[in-house]
């Protein structure tokens, strides 16, 4: 899930795993825009665009990803460099998204592969230090 532009996630992910060989695409990418639309102050519908925030930060983008592929928050990894978007009022173990994964430097190859194998072996301690803090 992320707030940016799903066409720059998708060449940077292409970038880091290589082209046909990325876990990452369109169906596993959560950008605003797949939101589709919200009531405004206004009152009126407004599409969600990229680049911009979403109101409970990224917990709907979890939850329509969740439903999209039918799958448990516990089946969910996600990754963010921004501490709020882990343990702040929304972010993803407040609602029990227990694979998430603060990488403050960036989202690197590296990352992906120890929070995967972390993930495998069950390792509560890593998936959860950050709600401790």
């Amino acid at each position: 899930a992320s707030f940016g532009s799903y066409e720059v996630i998708q060449a940077y992910t292409d970038r880091l795993f290589g082209h046909g060989s990325n876990p990452f695409n369109r169906d596993t990418i959560s950008t605003p825009s797949t939101l589709g639309t919200f009531r405004g102050e206004d009152g009126q519908e407004h599409a969600h665009k990229d680049g911009t925030s979403v109101r409970g930060q990224k917990l709907p983008q979890l939850k329509k990803l969740c439903d999209a592929h039918a799958l448990k928050k516990h089946e969910v990894m996600f990754f963010d460099d921004d501490i709020k978007n882990i343990v702040g009022e929304y972010g993803a173990l407040s609602d029990d998204y227990v694979n998430s994964f603060y990488c403050p430097e960036a989202f690197t190859r590296s990352v992906w592969e120890t929070a995967l194998r972390r993930m495998e072996e069950g390792d509560p301690t890593y998936m959860t230090q950050w709600k401790a803090a």
